[in-house]
């Protein structure tokens, strides 16, 4: 019988790679720290030369890292019960529980597929026909693996009750566990070396507004050079997008192309990838956070905008709105004139910033500290231990919405906007 059958959970990190979901997982790691009693009744699975490696180490906390690569990833999810007895309890942070397990292991997944739970959204409709053939066959493989968990948890109450109500998933075994800024992004960890070199980089004169994402379509970075060309015809102060992107992968090199082709390159600066201990030095070199994502579940970029005193822009859509209230000031990038309008009011207005980082510290005071959200997630995981495996009647309840359903409310919502 392997050694990991008697621990209490199995943290199942195999799903997370990089962004978000990393740092996510790093805080999440790193908060642990503060709790040896409870690592000491747990094993984490990790993905081969994952910096996870050595954030469980330092805690210390048993873990497993597997290969690298997909092929590795597949061969320990089909061999999972080999390494684990029937009955044990895994949370899975973000992504897929281990395709082996269904049934087997109860099954706790922190589910941050927001797209699945709105259809009458377009995800995909900016991709041709094969690409999003292709994203949309992937979102059947999501809906089949997030199916097979036990009890889910989701960043919003928006979210939760979805899933609920539109997807029929059983409502007991449902939880909510709001965000915390990261452990690794606050105001002490900005470390003066490394905020130096970003303001070098980046002109300290200009107003410096931070989209801090990788390169996704969703995050529509390629709606900042027509906001740029407003903010320049309506004479703006001078201003420069931050990104933080690869800069070798097809989005970003037509995203800064544009920049370019509108004679605008001095209005963007990509500062690449940055590193998760590198991410409060640079929201500190920065005058403000941008998110204009189509669609998200929850941003990490919120409540770190509003720990480091940044006032925060961001879609005017349900979920940022539920999320962010008073503590950001709403725009739909579509609109770029709009849209420039709202950036030169803050780039201008003292009071205005002033007001946002207030309302956003009181914001902050309604959400998680890591240590919060750490002991939900706890709760949440007891919880469903105790509730055991979900019988097959009642997961018979779960109905996603058929692609004719989807289609008639994506066909709904744009009939509303006026196509």
């Amino acid at each position: 019988m392997s050694r990991y059958t008697s621990k209490m959970i199995i943290f199942n990190f195999l799903p997370i790679a990089s962004g978000g979901a990393l740092q996510n997982a790093l805080s999440f790691l790193e908060t642990l720290r503060g709790y040896p009693e409870i690592a000491e009744q747990c094993v984490a699975v990790l993905p081969g030369k994952s910096k996870l490696h050595d954030a469980c180490r330092s805690i210390p906390l048993e873990h497993i890292e597997i290969g690298e690569g997909r092929a590795a990833r597949l061969a320990f999810e089909l061999s999972c019960r080999q390494v684990f007895r029937r009955g044990q309890t895994c949370f899975t942070l973000f992504g897929p529980p281990m395709i082996w397990s269904g049934g087997y292991m109860i099954n706790v997944n922190g589910c941050a597929y927001s797209n699945l739970f709105y259809p009458e959204i377009p995800f995909w409709n900016h991709l041709s026909l094969i690409p999003r053939s292709v994203k949309e066959l992937i979102d059947i493989y999501r809906r089949s693996v997030t199916s097979i968990a036990d009890y889910w948890i989701f960043e919003t109450e928006i979210l939760a009750r979805r899933a609920v109500e539109l997807c029929g998933f059983p409502a007991e075994r449902v939880g909510v566990v709001e965000m915390a800024p990261s452990a690794l992004v606050t105001p002490n960890n900005v470390i003066p070396e490394r905020k130096t070199e970003y303001s070098s980089r980046i002109s300290s004169k200009k107003f410096k507004i931070l989209l801090l994402c990788g390169a996704h379509p969703n995050k529509r970075l390629h709606l900042l050079p027509p906001i740029a060309d407003e903010l320049r015809r309506c004479n703006a102060p001078d201003f420069s997008f931050v990104l933080t992107v690869p800069p070798d992968v097809p989005y970003t090199r037509s995203v800064l192309g544009d920049f370019a082709a509108r004679k605008l390159s001095q209005h963007v600066y990509n500062i690449g990838t940055v590193r998760s201990e590198h991410c409060a030095s640079l929201i500190d070199t920065c005058n403000a956070l941008a998110i204009f994502s189509r669609l998200e579940s929850f941003s990490n970029n919120f409540v770190e905008a509003w720990r480091m005193d940044r006032p925060l822009v961001a879609t005017d859509a349900d979920w940022a709105r539920a999320a962010c209230g008073d503590g950001a000031v709403y725009v739909n990038p579509v609109d770029a004139r709009a849209t420039a309008a709202v950036l030169a009011k803050l780039m201008t207005d003292h009071n205005l910033r002033k007001r946002l980082t207030e309302r956003g510290r009181a914001k902050l005071a309604y959400y998680n500290t890591p240590n919060m959200k750490l002991e939900d997630y706890l709760r949440h995981i007891e919880k469903a231990h105790h509730l055991g495996l979900l019988s097959k009647r009642e997961r018979s309840v779960i109905r996603w919405p058929s692609r004719r359903e989807r289609q008639r409310a994506i066909d709904v919502t744009l009939d509303g906007r006026g196509r």
